[in-house]
């Protein structure tokens, strides 16, 4: 997971096995960013439903970024781009 152009070097990401907030498992996180720029790597347990929540500790404000998500697993590309932009719109 890498987001660049970030609008704040503080901010960070999460990722969760299951729904945030309603039983959903934090898998792995990362920040601060670093000159505009934040990556970090989250190993999935295996196949299932997943949320990228990106957040800053800046109160009250909005962060803008670029995120970038590759997959260097074996099992096929699966994009579900209509999930994706629900969860991205819903969580962001």
């Amino acid at each position: 997971i890498t987001l660049t152009g970030t609008s704040t070097d503080d901010i960070g990401f999460a990722v969760y096995q299951g729904c945030p907030g309603g039983g959903g498992v934090c898998i792995g996180s990362g920040g601060p960013a670093t000159s505009n720029i934040l990556s970090g790597s989250v190993t999935l347990p295996g196949a299932g439903t997943y949320y990228i929540i990106v957040d800053s500790r800046s109160p009250a404000t909005n962060v803008s970024y670029n995120l970038l998500i590759n997959s260097f697993g074996a099992g096929a590309f699966n994009d579900a781009p209509g999930r994706l932009n629900h969860c991205l719109s819903i969580y962001r």
